[in-house]
């Protein structure tokens, strides 16, 4: 992604293991520059009344390129994992 200056930037969004279907699926716009994670492509499911649906997720925004690695490590330190 380009910042307004033409400058190179990263954006990783990372999912919480705890969320609902984890890993979640994500549905990307074929034409448009967005997307959303969409556990609901998995099947049916129902948030109830008195019930809290909570998902959670970080998002990271980088000067420059992001390696795999370096996503893999963020997610691991907010996941828990380490």
């Amino acid at each position: 992604m380009r910042g307004y200056d033409g400058a190179l930037a990263g954006v990783t969004i990372l999912c919480h293991p705890e969320n609902f279907r984890f890993p979640q699926p994500m549905r990307v716009h074929p034409t448009e520059p967005f997307f959303c994670y969409a556990p609901q492509q998995l099947g049916e499911m129902a948030i109830e009344p008195g019930k809290p649906y909570v998902s959670r997720y970080q998002i990271i925004i980088a000067d420059g390129a992001v390696s795999p690695e370096q996503a893999d490590a963020w997610w691991e330190e907010w996941a828990g994992k380490k």
